[in-house]
């Protein structure tokens, strides 16, 4: 059936990190590596992992509607033609820093972290309203209403969080920090980082927030309210280790390395 399998991370995306080195039965896998065991490491379609049935399809009575779906191939496939200007190190029109951008806004509000946020307010709200209502001897219409969005909770998340993402950081400075590190730029099953150094709570707007978000293993977006926007900038070993740490600090579960490398730098120290 028409996009039933469906990606938490889009398989055009991750190809990038294919291992140039893969064995006969497994060309064009990625090197899927565990957080808490970065020597459990195996090779995975790109197709076939990160995704889920049916994540974002709303059904209503017998109708599967894909506008979700159909709307993110769209993006995906917008910023496969920012790449390749990224590859010639091109500069970005207006309309392709567009792409790039909602391309971003999208790979923050389709994994996992985001409607589960959003699934978590709903239903602290849900609860509230259940509880007023029961109160007053009501029916709580507000709790159904609710009930009906958690089911929908993560093409919901991406048609209502992804606009106002992009509008946010279509305003920061964007700077494409460039590498040709062997290792490169890592991605995983989370790979848009946001921080703000020394506060536990960041958020987009703050004015001391960084986005730090690897486009490809050479390229990795970098959007800011301070840093001056430069394209490009030349990223060496040490800047390439503290983006892989993030990204391994904000993945969940797996990151993805394109030759399987994982440095001993990009790990949190142990005691």
């Amino acid at each position: 059936m028409e996009f039933e399998n469906q990606h938490v991370i889009p398989h055009g995306y991750l190809k990038a990190w294919a291992c140039p080195t893969a064995p006969p039965g497994k060309k064009g896998c990625l090197w899927v590596i565990q957080k808490n065991d970065p020597d459990d490491k195996k090779l995975r379609s790109p197709k076939k992992h990160f995704s889920q049935k049916d994540r974002y399809t709303v059904n209503t009575g017998n109708v599967r509607v894909l506008n979700v779906e159909k709307a993110l191939n769209v993006i995906e496939t917008d910023f496969g033609k920012v790449r390749q200007l990224l590859d010639a190190r091109r500069p970005l029109t207006q309309e392709h820093r567009v792409a790039l951008v909602f391309f971003a806004a999208a790979m923050m509000t389709r994994v996992e972290s985001y409607p589960e946020r959003v699934g978590g307010m709903l239903k602290r709200i849900q609860q509230q309203a259940a509880r007023q209502a029961a109160r007053h001897g009501l029916e709580s219409t507000l709790s159904k209403g609710i009930e009906t969005s958690l089911a929908r909770v993560s093409a919901e998340s991406v048609s209502t969080g992804m606009p106002e993402t992009a509008a946010l950081l279509w305003r920061m400075k964007l700077s494409i920090f460039v590498t040709d590190d062997e290792a490169g730029f890592i991605t995983s099953d989370n790979p848009c980082c946001l921080c703000v150094p020394r506060d536990w709570h960041p958020y987009l707007a703050h004015p001391d927030a960084e986005l730090t978000f690897a486009l490809t293993p050479y390229h990795l977006a970098f959007f800011s309210w301070k840093t001056p926007a430069l394209l490009y900038r030349k990223a060496g070993r040490k800047m390439v280790d503290e983006a892989n740490s993030r990204t391994i600090a904000w993945s969940r579960k797996e990151f993805v390395s394109k030759t399987g490398v994982v440095r001993q730098e990009w790990l949190p120290a142990t005691s």
